[in-house]
Protein backbone atom coordinates (compact mmCIF):
# COMPACT_ATOMS: atom_id res chain seq x y z
CA UNK A 1 0.00 0.00 0.00
CA UNK A 2 0.97 3.74 -0.80
CA UNK A 3 2.19 6.12 1.69
CA UNK A 4 -0.01 8.49 0.13
CA UNK A 5 -2.50 5.61 1.00
CA UNK A 6 -2.06 5.45 4.33
CA UNK A 7 -1.52 9.33 4.74
CA UNK A 8 -5.68 9.46 3.39
CA UNK A 9 -6.55 6.85 6.05
CA UNK A 10 -5.27 8.46 8.59
CA UNK A 11 -7.18 11.67 7.72
CA UNK A 12 -10.62 9.81 7.10
CA UNK A 13 -9.57 8.83 10.50
CA UNK A 14 -9.10 12.15 11.80
CA UNK A 15 -12.19 13.44 10.12
CA UNK A 16 -14.34 10.45 11.91
CA UNK A 17 -13.16 11.09 15.53
CA UNK A 18 -13.59 15.01 15.53
CA UNK A 19 -16.12 15.73 12.84
CA UNK A 20 -19.14 14.64 14.46
CA UNK A 21 -17.93 16.80 17.60
CA UNK A 22 -17.41 19.64 15.49
CA UNK A 23 -20.93 19.54 13.70
CA UNK A 24 -22.59 18.83 17.43
CA UNK A 25 -20.95 22.30 18.45
CA UNK A 26 -23.94 24.44 18.25
CA UNK A 27 -24.73 25.29 21.67
CA UNK A 28 -23.01 28.25 22.91
CA UNK A 29 -20.73 28.07 25.90
CA UNK A 30 -21.73 29.85 29.01
CA UNK A 31 -25.23 29.97 28.22
CA UNK A 32 -28.20 29.29 30.03
CA UNK A 33 -31.11 27.59 30.34
CA UNK A 34 -34.44 27.75 32.42
CA UNK A 35 -37.58 25.90 33.00
CA UNK A 36 -40.89 26.64 35.53
CA UNK A 37 -44.00 24.91 36.60
CA UNK A 38 -46.56 23.20 34.51
CA UNK A 39 -44.64 24.68 31.01
CA UNK A 40 -42.48 22.28 29.02
CA UNK A 41 -40.88 25.64 27.18
CA UNK A 42 -37.30 25.81 27.87
CA UNK A 43 -36.45 29.26 28.06
CA UNK A 44 -32.91 29.87 26.85
CA UNK A 45 -30.29 33.36 27.83
CA UNK A 46 -27.24 34.53 27.22
CA UNK A 47 -24.36 34.02 29.86
CA UNK A 48 -25.17 37.47 30.82
CA UNK A 49 -28.54 36.55 31.63
CA UNK A 50 -30.63 38.33 28.45
CA UNK A 51 -32.95 36.10 27.28
CA UNK A 52 -32.75 34.74 23.72
CA UNK A 53 -35.23 32.55 22.74
CA UNK A 54 -37.27 29.32 23.54
CA UNK A 55 -37.78 25.64 22.40
CA UNK A 56 -40.85 23.71 23.76
CA UNK A 57 -40.57 19.66 24.46
CA UNK A 58 -43.51 17.92 22.61
CA UNK A 59 -46.63 16.86 24.77
CA UNK A 60 -45.37 13.27 23.82
CA UNK A 61 -42.52 13.34 25.82
CA UNK A 62 -44.26 14.62 29.26
CA UNK A 63 -46.48 17.23 30.85
CA UNK A 64 -43.97 20.04 31.44
CA UNK A 65 -40.04 20.88 31.91
CA UNK A 66 -38.49 20.48 35.34
CA UNK A 67 -34.73 19.81 36.10
CA UNK A 68 -32.40 19.75 33.12
CA UNK A 69 -28.62 18.98 32.51
CA UNK A 70 -25.97 18.54 29.61
CA UNK A 71 -24.65 15.13 29.27
CA UNK A 72 -21.04 14.86 27.86
CA UNK A 73 -22.49 13.47 24.36
CA UNK A 74 -23.64 17.38 24.15
CA UNK A 75 -27.41 16.98 24.50
CA UNK A 76 -29.54 18.35 27.02
CA UNK A 77 -31.49 16.14 29.10
CA UNK A 78 -34.88 17.39 30.06
CA UNK A 79 -36.92 15.78 33.44
CA UNK A 80 -40.92 15.93 33.01
CA UNK A 81 -43.47 14.43 34.89
CA UNK A 82 -45.35 12.13 32.66
CA UNK A 83 -48.28 9.24 33.28
CA UNK A 84 -47.63 9.50 37.05
CA UNK A 85 -43.53 8.51 36.57
CA UNK A 86 -40.91 10.34 35.88
CA UNK A 87 -39.58 10.87 32.16
CA UNK A 88 -36.29 12.32 30.82
CA UNK A 89 -35.88 13.31 26.50
CA UNK A 90 -32.39 14.32 25.58
CA UNK A 91 -32.12 16.81 22.99
CA UNK A 92 -30.01 18.86 20.74
CA UNK A 93 -30.44 22.05 20.47
CA UNK A 94 -32.68 22.10 17.35
CA UNK A 95 -34.87 20.11 19.96
CA UNK A 96 -34.76 16.91 18.25
CA UNK A 97 -35.41 14.35 20.67
CA UNK A 98 -32.31 11.81 20.83
CA UNK A 99 -33.38 9.50 23.57
CA UNK A 100 -36.06 8.92 25.87
CA UNK A 101 -35.87 7.63 29.50
CA UNK A 102 -38.13 6.59 32.11
CA UNK A 103 -38.43 5.71 36.10
CA UNK A 104 -40.65 5.70 39.18
CA UNK A 105 -41.47 8.54 41.13
CA UNK A 106 -44.43 10.65 41.44
CA UNK A 107 -42.54 13.97 40.48
CA UNK A 108 -45.46 16.00 39.68
CA UNK A 109 -46.02 15.73 43.21
CA UNK A 110 -44.00 19.24 43.75
CA UNK A 111 -42.96 22.52 41.99
CA UNK A 112 -39.85 20.96 43.08
CA UNK A 113 -39.31 17.43 42.17
CA UNK A 114 -37.28 16.44 39.70
CA UNK A 115 -33.94 17.81 39.65
CA UNK A 116 -30.69 15.83 37.88
CA UNK A 117 -27.22 15.77 38.32
CA UNK A 118 -24.44 13.32 35.38
CA UNK A 119 -21.60 11.28 37.12
CA UNK A 120 -18.45 11.00 35.46
CA UNK A 121 -19.22 8.06 33.64
CA UNK A 122 -21.79 8.74 31.88
CA UNK A 123 -24.85 7.51 34.62
CA UNK A 124 -27.45 10.23 35.80
CA UNK A 125 -29.73 10.59 38.25
CA UNK A 126 -33.01 12.33 38.98
CA UNK A 127 -34.51 13.02 42.07
CA UNK A 128 -38.21 13.15 42.78
CA UNK A 129 -40.36 11.68 46.11
CA UNK A 130 -39.48 9.39 47.87
CA UNK A 131 -36.97 8.37 44.82
CA UNK A 132 -33.42 9.10 43.59
CA UNK A 133 -33.59 7.13 40.40
CA UNK A 134 -30.45 6.20 38.46
CA UNK A 135 -30.17 6.05 34.82
CA UNK A 136 -27.23 3.82 33.18
CA UNK A 137 -25.78 4.75 29.55
CA UNK A 138 -27.90 2.17 27.54
CA UNK A 139 -30.69 1.46 29.29
CA UNK A 140 -33.60 3.37 28.64
CA UNK A 141 -35.46 2.50 32.42
CA UNK A 142 -34.03 3.60 35.48
CA UNK A 143 -33.45 1.91 38.91
CA UNK A 144 -34.41 3.32 42.26
CA UNK A 145 -31.16 3.28 44.12
CA UNK A 146 -31.86 5.74 47.37
CA UNK A 147 -35.43 5.79 49.28
CA UNK A 148 -36.04 8.93 51.88
CA UNK A 149 -38.61 11.05 53.23
CA UNK A 150 -38.88 13.85 50.21
CA UNK A 151 -35.69 13.43 48.33
CA UNK A 152 -35.94 16.94 46.18
CA UNK A 153 -31.90 17.59 44.81
CA UNK A 154 -28.79 15.43 44.10
CA UNK A 155 -24.74 16.56 43.47
CA UNK A 156 -21.97 14.99 42.42
CA UNK A 157 -18.94 15.14 44.68
CA UNK A 158 -15.40 15.25 43.20
CA UNK A 159 -15.46 11.71 44.73
CA UNK A 160 -17.98 10.53 42.65
CA UNK A 161 -19.80 9.56 45.34
CA UNK A 162 -23.25 11.73 45.69
CA UNK A 163 -24.62 14.39 48.01
CA UNK A 164 -28.59 14.38 48.45
CA UNK A 165 -30.98 16.75 50.01
CA UNK A 166 -34.33 15.27 51.40
CA UNK A 167 -36.82 18.00 53.29
CA UNK A 168 -35.03 17.64 56.15
CA UNK A 169 -31.34 15.55 55.91
CA UNK A 170 -28.04 15.75 53.50
CA UNK A 171 -27.09 12.77 53.09
CA UNK A 172 -23.76 11.18 51.30
CA UNK A 173 -23.93 7.81 49.18
CA UNK A 174 -22.23 6.03 46.80
CA UNK A 175 -22.96 5.76 42.96
CA UNK A 176 -24.77 2.55 43.36
CA UNK A 177 -26.77 3.90 46.70
CA UNK A 178 -25.14 2.18 49.68
CA UNK A 179 -25.14 5.03 52.64
CA UNK A 180 -22.05 6.99 53.40
CA UNK A 181 -22.53 9.91 55.95
CA UNK A 182 -24.60 11.98 56.86
CA UNK A 183 -23.94 15.58 57.61
CA UNK A 184 -25.32 17.54 60.67
CA UNK A 185 -27.85 19.82 59.49
CA UNK A 186 -29.75 21.44 62.55
CA UNK A 187 -30.63 24.45 60.32
CA UNK A 188 -32.06 22.43 57.55
CA UNK A 189 -35.84 22.99 57.71
CA UNK A 190 -38.21 21.89 54.84
CA UNK A 191 -34.87 21.39 51.95
CA UNK A 192 -35.48 22.38 48.12
CA UNK A 193 -32.68 22.79 46.11
CA UNK A 194 -28.67 22.22 46.02
CA UNK A 195 -25.62 23.27 44.68
CA UNK A 196 -21.78 22.10 45.41
CA UNK A 197 -18.77 24.05 45.22
CA UNK A 198 -15.62 22.23 44.44
CA UNK A 199 -13.39 24.77 44.84
CA UNK A 200 -14.15 25.58 48.19
CA UNK A 201 -16.07 22.07 48.97
CA UNK A 202 -19.24 24.30 50.14
CA UNK A 203 -22.79 23.35 49.84
CA UNK A 204 -25.79 25.99 48.85
CA UNK A 205 -29.24 25.12 50.17
CA UNK A 206 -32.38 26.51 49.54
CA UNK A 207 -35.19 26.03 51.80
CA UNK A 208 -39.26 26.62 52.70
CA UNK A 209 -37.94 27.24 56.37
CA UNK A 210 -40.11 27.44 59.17
CA UNK A 211 -41.53 30.47 61.29
CA UNK A 212 -38.81 33.20 61.99
CA UNK A 213 -36.71 31.71 58.97
CA UNK A 214 -38.99 31.31 55.89
CA UNK A 215 -37.28 30.69 52.55
CA UNK A 216 -33.87 30.47 53.66
CA UNK A 217 -30.67 30.25 51.28
CA UNK A 218 -27.88 28.89 53.03
CA UNK A 219 -23.84 28.26 52.45
CA UNK A 220 -22.26 25.74 54.73
CA UNK A 221 -19.25 23.84 55.12
CA UNK A 222 -19.52 20.66 52.74
CA UNK A 223 -17.67 18.13 55.31
CA UNK A 224 -19.08 19.35 58.82
CA UNK A 225 -22.54 21.02 57.27
CA UNK A 226 -21.23 23.93 59.63
CA UNK A 227 -23.02 27.44 58.26
CA UNK A 228 -21.12 29.85 56.92
CA UNK A 229 -23.46 32.53 55.03
CA UNK A 230 -27.31 33.05 55.12
CA UNK A 231 -29.94 34.47 53.10
CA UNK A 232 -32.93 34.37 51.56
CA UNK A 233 -34.89 34.15 48.64
CA UNK A 234 -38.55 33.55 48.24
CA UNK A 235 -39.69 30.27 47.55
CA UNK A 236 -35.86 29.39 46.23
CA UNK A 237 -35.25 26.81 44.26
CA UNK A 238 -33.19 24.99 42.20
CA UNK A 239 -29.53 26.38 42.55
CA UNK A 240 -27.15 26.78 39.76
CA UNK A 241 -22.99 27.66 40.22
CA UNK A 242 -22.37 29.20 36.82
CA UNK A 243 -18.55 29.00 35.13
CA UNK A 244 -17.96 32.43 36.33
CA UNK A 245 -18.43 31.43 40.01
CA UNK A 246 -22.16 33.21 40.73
CA UNK A 247 -24.97 31.55 42.38
CA UNK A 248 -28.37 31.45 40.22
CA UNK A 249 -31.32 30.49 42.48
CA UNK A 250 -34.71 29.68 41.15
CA UNK A 251 -37.93 29.96 42.32
CA UNK A 252 -41.53 29.16 42.16
CA UNK A 253 -42.54 32.84 43.02
CA UNK A 254 -40.27 35.20 41.24
CA UNK A 255 -37.39 35.64 38.67
CA UNK A 256 -34.66 33.51 39.31
CA UNK A 257 -32.08 35.67 41.60
CA UNK A 258 -28.27 36.27 41.43
CA UNK A 259 -26.49 35.98 44.08
CA UNK A 260 -22.22 35.90 45.15
CA UNK A 261 -20.66 33.22 46.56
CA UNK A 262 -20.96 35.31 50.15
CA UNK A 263 -24.72 35.07 49.10
CA UNK A 264 -24.87 38.75 48.41
CA UNK A 265 -28.06 39.73 46.08
CA UNK A 266 -26.84 41.08 42.78
CA UNK A 267 -30.79 41.09 40.61
CA UNK A 268 -32.39 38.64 38.69
CA UNK A 269 -32.78 37.15 35.18
CA UNK A 270 -35.62 38.60 33.35
CA UNK A 271 -38.99 37.60 32.88
CA UNK A 272 -41.45 35.11 34.95
CA UNK A 273 -40.00 32.74 37.63
CA UNK A 274 -37.88 29.92 36.88
CA UNK A 275 -37.75 26.94 38.91
CA UNK A 276 -34.92 24.98 37.51
CA UNK A 277 -31.58 25.99 35.67
CA UNK A 278 -28.64 24.69 33.83
CA UNK A 279 -26.07 25.78 31.77
CA UNK A 280 -23.95 25.05 28.97
CA UNK A 281 -20.13 24.68 29.66
CA UNK A 282 -18.80 21.32 28.51
CA UNK A 283 -17.56 20.46 24.60
CA UNK A 284 -20.67 19.28 22.68
CA UNK A 285 -19.50 16.17 22.18
CA UNK A 286 -17.13 13.91 24.44
CA UNK A 287 -14.16 14.52 22.25
CA UNK A 288 -11.16 12.07 22.11
CA UNK A 289 -8.20 13.80 23.79
CA UNK A 290 -5.11 14.47 21.75
CA UNK A 291 -3.54 11.55 23.59
CA UNK A 292 -6.19 9.01 22.98
CA UNK A 293 -6.71 10.02 19.38
CA UNK A 294 -3.22 9.60 18.63
CA UNK A 295 -2.92 6.10 20.32
CA UNK A 296 -6.14 5.34 18.07
CA UNK A 297 -4.62 6.48 14.84
CA UNK A 298 -1.20 5.12 15.36
CA UNK A 299 -3.06 2.00 15.80
CA UNK A 300 -4.56 2.21 12.63
CA UNK A 301 -1.43 3.48 11.45
CA UNK A 302 -0.19 -0.29 12.52
CA UNK A 303 -2.75 -1.73 10.78
CA UNK A 304 -2.28 -0.45 7.65
CA UNK A 305 1.68 -1.19 7.57
CA UNK A 306 0.98 -4.80 8.71
CA UNK A 307 -1.24 -4.98 5.58
CA UNK A 308 1.43 -3.20 3.61
CA UNK A 309 3.63 -6.16 4.93
CA UNK A 310 1.11 -8.73 3.59
CA UNK A 311 0.85 -7.74 0.19
CA UNK A 312 4.72 -7.23 -0.04
CA UNK A 313 4.84 -10.47 0.98
CA UNK A 314 2.78 -12.29 -1.80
Amino acid sequence: MKISSIIRALACATVLLYWPAAQASVWTVGDLYSSTAFSSTIRHYDAKGNYLDSLTLGAAYGDDVKGMAFGANGLLYAVSSKDRDMAVTALDSEGKVHATYSGPGFIAGDLSYGNIAFGRNGQFYVAGAENLVAFTPGDRVGRVIYQNNQVYDVQVLPSGNLMVLTVDALEEITPSGQWVRSINAPWLSYGRGLEYDPVNNDLFVTMVGSPGSFFQLTRVDGTTGEVEATSSYWYGADLLLTDARELIVGSQAQAAGLFDLNLNFQGTLPGDADIFLAQYVRPAFAVPAPASAALLLAGLAALLATRRRHLHAR
